[in-house]
């Protein structure tokens, strides 16, 4: 058999040396998007529980501010975003020291593939209701 100088081809041990270094830096490529993605599903979540509480424990401020703050026991709820459904618990308490402020805990909680998430925010507010003041 002749061969000609410089007419040099790559051997098939270099060609599946390649394949698999091509393969090995393939999986920790799909590897690492697989984590991003599963950290901004929970992030987009944890947001989306927050927004939620933000807006309900303004609405509690309100209800506060007007002497109709719910301190008998929790109040109980649910909601879904997406496919997504989370359960609230507002619990708001006189705080002893202090009869002019409530004590209002929010939690969320909602279930993430195999995991149990939860979000809670504590807050003081005035339980005094505000007076109606007229101006001349």
């Amino acid at each position: 058999m002749t061969s000609r100088t410089g007419d040099r081809g790559l051997t098939l041990v270099e060609v599946l040396l390649s394949v698999v270094l091509l393969a090995t830096a393939a999986v920790f490529v799909l590897q690492g998007l697989a984590g991003i993605s599963r950290a901004m599903t929970i992030a987009e979540s944890r947001n989306t529980a927050y927004a939620f509480s933000l807006s309900k424990m303004a609405e509690l401020e309100i209800a506060a501010r007007r002497g109709r703050l719910p301190m008998e026991q929790p109040e109980h709820g649910s909601f879904r975003e997406g496919r997504q459904p989370y359960a609230w618990t507002v619990t708001a308490a006189a705080v002893p020291e202090h009869p002019e402020l409530a004590s209002l805990e929010m939690a969320v909680h909602w279930r993430q593939g195999r995991d149990d998430r939860a979000l809670r925010i504590e807050t003081v507010v005035s339980a005094k209701p505000e007076t109606a003041t007229s101006s001349p």
